[in-house]
């Protein structure tokens, strides 16, 4: 188990539920503790990250890089030169 304190003020401004983590976190002041360790803390992490990603295609990279990410079911991990190549595709090819 590893705990970690974080401003309940900053966990809302960056979208995560504060009030769905209740297995893995407990309260102190303005603070809420968590346990960064436990899978439902992980859960709330991948929602908030895929929230971010763009509802639709800027152009060909985003596109191919979503099917990538279908296609494997999201087990390769991003690197380097894949954000290189997405944003030469998109480059190549916008869709705006």
């Amino acid at each position: 188990m590893k705990e970690v304190a974080y401003k309940l003020d900053w966990l809302t401004e960056r979208g995560y539920n504060a009030g769905a983590l209740t297995e893995c976190s407990r309260r102190e002041g303005d603070s809420l503790i968590v346990d960064v360790t436990h899978e439902q803390w992980a859960g709330e992490v991948q929602r908030v990250k895929a929230s971010r990603i763009p509802a639709h295609s800027r152009g060909l990279g985003d596109t191919v890089a979503k099917a990538i990410k279908a296609v494997t079911l999201g087990s390769l991990k991003p690197c380097v030169p894949c954000a290189k190549r997405i944003a030469w595709l998109n480059r190549l090819l916008p869709y705006d």
